[in-house]
């Protein structure tokens, strides 16, 4: 008797274990958005961006610039 429970209780601990598979998203691949000689914009998810100006300095030339852009909704953020 005391196996037959064992064996019931394994059948359903295996059964909600293997149920309980987390979802598989598509993974986002980053992409250029936007590119001119001053400025790049790539979206690294599906509501965020990088954004990367250059900023021609004496010592070091064409320096790169990074930000962030966070779209929610009706509402973006620059960082």
């Amino acid at each position: 008797m005391k196996i037959t429970v064992k064996f019931i209780l394994i059948i359903l601990f295996s059964f909600s274990v293997l149920s309980c598979s987390s979802q598989k998203k598509e993974d986002f691949k980053a992409r250029e958005i936007y590119k001119s000689k001053d400025l790049l914009i790539t979206q690294i998810s599906e509501n965020s961006f990088i954004h990367t100006s250059f900023k021609q300095t004496n010592d070091f030339g064409n320096v790169p610039c990074n930000g962030l852009i966070v779209k929610n909704n009706n509402e973006t953020i620059v960082f």
